[in-house]
């Protein structure tokens, strides 16, 4: 029987999974200023589900920034807000 060996490799850990979501949640605001984009545009542009695309829409909103719909075969979605709450967010609040 022969044995085999098992090589561990260390992998980079990289980025931990709440900073990685920072990152998408900023992407996605950042995104959506430039106008409207429909859930799928999003999941691709941060792949992820669409599915997570509405968490990250409601989080987005949960924050006071404003996400504008607009309804037709396939719902657009925009930020509209995000200069004015940038500027008048207090970094203390956090």
């Amino acid at each position: 029987m022969k044995s085999r060996q098992h090589i561990h490799r260390r992998r980079d850990p990289g980025p931990t999974g709440s900073l990685v979501r920072m990152r998408r949640i900023l992407s996605l605001i950042v995104f959506l200023s430039g106008g409207y984009r429909t859930i799928n545009q999003i999941a691709r542009r941060l792949d992820v589900s669409p599915r997570t695309v509405h968490r990250y829409l409601n989080e987005v909103n949960a924050l006071g920034l404003v996400v504008d719909t607009r309804f037709g075969k396939r719902h657009s979605y925009r930020i509209t807000n995000t200069a004015e709450y940038f500027r008048l967010t207090d970094p203390g609040s956090f």
